[in-house]
């Protein structure tokens, strides 16, 4: 019960956030980001090589205000997105039009949303660990996914804190900053950080769900999903995991795995510790 009421609480946190903070850095308006996204996606998110990606279904699960989407489009496939946010989609909407289809709904329940649908990719970047229960995303975003198609994950890592100190003070932090209301916490958060700053530090400190999780378990829950081959494409403290049934269409397509620095380790990089 109470981590639904979190759920819930993070929806209203983000529904807020694309609304009112909807530019900052590691978003489409970064250039750093922005100018690339479509490599990012191919070179080391997924290390599936370009040509595998035209003409292919994609689900962007959590789609927010569409970064992510922007490099599938640009890779020539058919996007289609879900997110719980009004306030994101619109956002979507207004830069894709016609091009991208928009459903609205909990990620947790988009194989309802989408019945009998197939994809060639299902990503989910950074959206189930603000969810209720992890596995039972991973569950409903499976369905969708066809016989010979790919999974893809980014979770919070749990070594990314390095001790319980670190931890306890940043979920500190998130308390006192969930007693202010929503308003309150985004014109705090850009005296502090700044327009730019503004959105990352919203993410990091308003959401009052963010589970953790480490590459094992998560690939636990993969496997318990019914995934058979579960990769870690990009060797970090957080989660990046692309999965399968044992084979796939990109098979044929998969590059070699990216090395660090990763395209979040950048000069003037903001934390990447949610």
């Amino acid at each position: 019960m109470l981590d639904r009421v979190r759920a819930r609480l993070a929806r209203r946190s983000f529904d807020y956030q694309w609304g009112s903070l909807p530019t900052g850095a590691w978003l489409s308006d970064d250039p750093r980001f922005g100018a690339q996204v479509d490599r990012i996606i191919s070179e080391q998110e997924l290390a599936i090589e370009r040509e595998w990606f035209a003409g292919r279904r994609v689900l962007d699960a959590g789609c927010g205000n569409g970064r992510w989407s922007e490099g599938f489009v640009r890779l020539g496939c058919e996007v289609t997105v879900i997110d719980a946010s009004s306030n994101a989609l619109a956002q979507v909407r207004a830069r894709f039009g016609e091009g991208v289809r928009t459903v609205q709904g909990d990620v947790l329940e988009a194989d309802r949303l989408l019945p009998g649908e197939r994809f060639d990719l299902v990503w989910s970047w950074g959206v189930l660990h603000h969810t209720a229960d992890t596995g039972q995303g991973i569950r409903a975003l499976e369905r969708l996914v066809a016989d010979d198609g790919l999974l893809y994950l980014y979770l919070y890592g749990r070594d990314t804190l390095p001790t319980r100190g670190v931890s306890w003070r940043l979920n500190a932090a998130r308390v006192a900053m969930n007693v202010r209301p929503l308003r309150a916490r985004g014109l705090l958060l850009r005296r502090i950080y700044g327009e730019r700053g503004a959105h990352e530090a919203f993410d990091l400190l308003s959401t009052p769900l963010n589970r953790r999780t480490t590459v094992d378990e998560a690939r636990r829950m993969l496997q318990a999903a019914g995934f058979a081959r579960v990769v870690r494409t990009i060797d970090h403290t957080e989660v990046f995991v692309r999965a399968d049934r044992g084979a796939s269409s990109a098979d044929p397509h998969l590059r070699e795995l990216a090395l660090a620095p990763y395209w979040f380790q950048q000069a003037d990089t903001p934390t990447t510790s949610h």
